[in-house]
């Protein structure tokens, strides 16, 4: 690749990295009109790169592009919400299950003390707190990490766009006994490299939550629209 096209490159993904963040926090209003030359000005490049870091966008779903006719920040949808959401769940337990079957024993520490955090944190109205239910991503994702598998990672992070996009968390609903039971069978699968009984009980915590999850964002969006 020529000198050239790698500092194309970089600046169209410099580019796609402000836009994207300006959509996450909504400082790109959803359904709000987008137009090349506002954008080129704000970011401070040309036309060419904010055109390119668009359709990227538009191919993750946090833009829609009409040719010839409108380009905007994609409005808000639950059921693509809810279809990421199951997406993300779904590749997840592969990885995960993947990645415990090699996990590391010098990670094992880590493990624990994130199941500390699930165990001790208090329980509120929308299940497990934030706080737990950050530990137990993390814990997810630590295992994830070893499964190796670079296209697994991108969906994931594309399809976690759309989420943050809905103004929802990664899963909280999360009913706090199956919670505890995961993280417990994560540590466990992870120190015997053996995700079998790992896999069916993660089965069953997504059967007990997505329909928690997906009432909750329906909530929130109801509130902020």
């Amino acid at each position: 690749m020529s000198e050239g096209k790698i500092e194309r490159t970089l600046l169209r993904d410099n580019v796609q990295g402000v836009i994207q963040r300006a959509i996450l926090d909504h400082t790109l209003e959803p359904g709000e009109r987008l137009h090349d030359d506002e954008l080129a000005a704000w970011v401070g490049t040309s036309k060419s790169p904010v055109r390119e870091a668009l359709t990227a966008l538009a191919d993750i779903g946090l833009v829609e592009m009409v040719p010839n006719r409108l380009t905007r920040v994609a409005p808000v949808d639950l059921q693509r919400f809810q279809e990421s959401m199951e997406i993300v769940a779904a590749l997840t337990v592969r990885g995960v299950v993947l990645g415990a079957g090699c996990f590391p024993a010098d990670g094992l520490d880590e493990l624990r003390r994130l199941r500390a955090v699930v165990a001790a944190e208090p329980i509120d109205a929308d299940g497990l707190s934030e706080a737990g239910a950050e530990a137990l991503q993390g814990m997810a994702d630590t295992v994830f990490a070893e499964c190796g598998n670079p296209v697994l990672t991108r969906l994931i992070a594309d399809q976690r766009l759309i989420m943050q996009h809905a103004k929802s968390a990664l899963p909280r609903a999360v009913p706090a006994a199956v919670a505890i039971d995961i993280a417990d069978a994560i540590v466990d699968a992870c120190a015997r490299n053996e995700a079998t009984e790992l896999d069916a009980l993660i089965a069953r915590y997504r059967e007990s939550s997505e329909a928690a999850i997906v009432q909750r964002a329906a909530r929130e969006l109801d509130a902020a629209g």
